[in-house]
């Protein structure tokens, strides 16, 4: 550069207007509230200010030139934000607003304003959270002590690669007990042939009721509940299987030799119904017939300790034997008799497909004939008679689980007279 241009150059620097200077608002970035900030914010940096760590206490030490921020990045200054002094009293939160939000959250707006005020995260209601209710469960989280899970600890070990009892945890062990002869109680009485729908829910209420006589609320697991379900299928064989030589023998097929006797009878009896009668021939003794006493009996009402004893479901309350158990056995007498029907035995399968029709049919005959002899109350009386008859098959003893009466008040009196009358002294003793 030329001395003449760099004279004009130091001249232009010297003479130059000074530029304008900007009127920016400078903020600090920490221990500051921005005044742009909605008194909303304010409130909730009041609350919290004491929640300062040491590492921004720290930074609030450093230079200038590194701890504050452009307002005008932030456009205006909030005119009510102006006015509000720091040493007022906090101002009321307004009610934060939840359109269209489910009812389960419904407490955290509550929790929000109830805790608007306090300078500690410590109290335990501001750590209220709905929990998610299972579906289809009828416990309530409220009343419930512990949310646990219940876990397969080892890979299926079934014939058919189904899980078992034994492939589950203590927790699950213990439910599944608990639920199986539950459920089975469940098929007996109420749901002989459940849809899918009704096995899932079927499993899921007894599993909630194990759960519920502990304090429990554990999450059913889909294999768990498919074990559960299967208690159906087999209480189903299992009926069938002591229903056949019942039936053979009462009825009198095995006394016949001829091929033909045989379907003859079978036929009769399978005619209208006739062989529910006491006097199939005659058709007199309706639902009397000795087969519907004893499959009973023989299925649960063995002994003492057998399902009709220990399970409510089974008409332990006086009511006698329910209709859909009564029904359901009738309609494996039938199916028994269907396997001779040509005179020669041929299996047929006790399964829902063929036989819930029928099992439908004879429940819908009980109800009907139960309106019908509504003022005889005969109904009601054969249902007492087959529970009384199949609770003294099982040797139960009315008389031991009657309570009796014990001791009273004019017990302890008499006996604290007597006390004080001997005298009898600590020491003596």
């Amino acid at each position: 550069m030329t001395l003449r241009a760099e004279h004009q150059h130091s001249l232009s620097r010297i003479t130059a207007p000074p530029r304008p200077q900007e009127n920016r608002k400078l903020v600090r970035r920490v221990g500051h509230v921005p005044p742009s900030t909605s008194p909303l914010r304010r409130v909730a940096h009041e609350h919290h200010q004491d929640r300062v760590t040491s590492n921004q206490q720290t930074v609030e030490n450093e230079d200038d030139d590194n701890d504050i921020f452009d307002q005008d990045e932030y456009g205006d200054i909030d005119p009510a934000a102006e006015n509000l002094d720091y040493n007022d009293p906090p101002r009321e939160i307004p009610e934060p607003l939840y359109r269209n939000a489910h009812p389960d959250f419904e407490p955290f707006a509550r929790n929000y304003r109830r805790s608007a005020g306090r300078t500690s995260t410590s109290d335990p209601s501001l750590s209220t959270i709905p929990s998610k209710r299972p579906a289809g469960s009828f416990t309530q989280p409220e009343t419930t002590t512990r949310l646990r899970h219940a876990h397969v600890t080892v890979g299926p070990s079934g014939s058919r690669g189904r899980v078992l009892v034994r492939d589950m945890d203590t927790l699950g062990k213990t439910l599944s007990e608990d639920s199986n002869e539950s459920f089975r109680g469940l098929i007996s009485t109420s749901i002989p042939y459940p849809t899918r729908d009704e096995e899932r829910d079927g499993a899921l209420r007894v599993w909630n009721t194990a759960a519920a006589r502990r304090g429990l609320l554990v999450e059913l697991e889909e294999e768990i509940a498919k074990l559960i379900a299967a208690r159906g299928p087999q209480v189903r064989g299992e009926l069938k299987t002591k229903a056949c030589p019942i039936v053979e023998v009462l009825y009198g097929l095995n006394s016949c030799t001829d091929v033909r006797e045989k379907r003859d009878k079978v036929e009769a009896l399978l005619t209208r119904a006739s062989f529910i009668y006491k006097e199939p021939d005659a058709r007199k003794g309706i639902y009397a017939h000795d087969a519907i006493q004893m499959v009973i009996n023989n299925m649960w009402f063995a002994d003492k300790g057998d399902e009709g004893i220990k399970l409510s479901c089974f008409g332990d309350g006086g009511d006698g034997i329910p209709l859909v158990t009564i029904a359901l056995v009738l309609t494996v007498i039938e199916n028994v008799l269907d396997e001779w029907i040509t005179g020669k035995h041929i299996h047929i399968a006790f399964s829902s497909t063929s036989y819930k029709s029928k099992y439908e049919a004879h429940l819908n005959y009980l109800n009907e004939f139960a309106i019908h002899t509504k003022d005889a109350g005969i109904v009601p009386t054969i249902r007492k008679r087959l529970l009384k008859l199949a609770r003294t098959h099982a040797k139960v003893d009315e008389t031991v689980s009657q309570v009796k009466p014990g001791l009273d008040m004019s017990d302890f009196e008499a006996a604290r007279l007597e006390w004080e009358a001997n005298g009898v002294a600590a020491d003596d003793l």
